[in-house]
């Protein structure tokens, strides 16, 4: 090499990204069983489930509306009010008190008596506020006190009396409403675990979407394990989600 020549420069190493990890985020409760060795179809949810899982969400609107529109009980301030307030409170809180007393009198909450899908999950939600109601702090009347509280103990009772009949029910409900999309409803466990075949479950977003929507409805149940599987063959593979009440 001469004096004046530069020795070869080497071109720069191009900087390496770390490998990439595959997602860790898997379904909560997921836990698929038999392996099928058949290719599941892909299939879209139906118009039909779609309003069936909206009605799960109505069940959830139910209740948060009645959280911010109930009856006032955290929203009175007592030291604003005046004896007009006193009386308004007292008569609405006696006429609650008349309707719920009639309610549970002509079998307002018989579960035979709700024939579709918007009326149970509507009536039912009604039977849990009240057994679950307390008197607002601005009605004085010992009275209407008395008889509202009676009216919850009532529609406690028959919560804790009915609830695997409304569970029945609503299980007869969803076998109506799934039949014409191709969806076998059983039972086990006294009807507390619940199996939903259908090619429609061959896909886990399917599953995740309809187990998410219809989760509070399931609960308020007492339904303690829900099935999916996308055919109705022993070996083949399920997802199932444990509830806790």
């Amino acid at each position: 090499m001469s004096k004046n020549q530069v020795p070869p420069q080497l071109p720069p190493e191009a900087p390496q990204s770390p490998p990439q990890l595959p997602p860790q985020n898997q379904p909560q409760y997921q836990q698929p069983q038999h392996q099928y060795n058949h290719i599941p179809p892909k299939k879209k949810m139906s118009t039909g489930v779609k309003v069936l899982i909206g009605l799960g969400a109505l069940f959830v609107f139910i209740c948060i509306m009645a959280v911010i529109f109930g009856d006032d009980k955290t929203n009175q301030n007592d030291s604003t009010a005046i004896s007009s307030t006193l009386n308004e409170a007292n008569k609405k809180w006696k006429d609650k008190a008349i309707m719920d007393s009639t309610n549970i009198a002509d079998g307002y909450f018989a579960s035979s008596s709700m024939t579709e899908s918007e009326v149970f999950i509507k009536r039912y939600h009604e039977l849990e506020l009240l057994s679950l109601q307390q008197t607002p702090k601005d009605v004085t009347d010992s009275t209407i006190i008395r008889m509202g509280n009676r009216n919850a103990n009532n529609a406690m009772g028959i919560l804790i009396d009915s609830v695997n009949v409304y569970r029945n029910q609503f299980t007869k409900l969803l076998e109506k409403k799934l039949w014409m999309d191709n969806i076998k409803v059983k039972t086990q466990n006294g009807g507390k675990t619940l199996w939903l075949i259908g090619g429609l479950f061959a896909s886990n977003r399917n599953i995740s979407e309809f187990h998410n929507g219809m989760l509070p409805m399931f609960k308020a149940l007492g339904y303690k394990r829900i099935c999916y599987k996308w055919v109705d063959v022993s070996s083949a593979e399920y997802t199932y989600y444990d509830l806790d009440k």
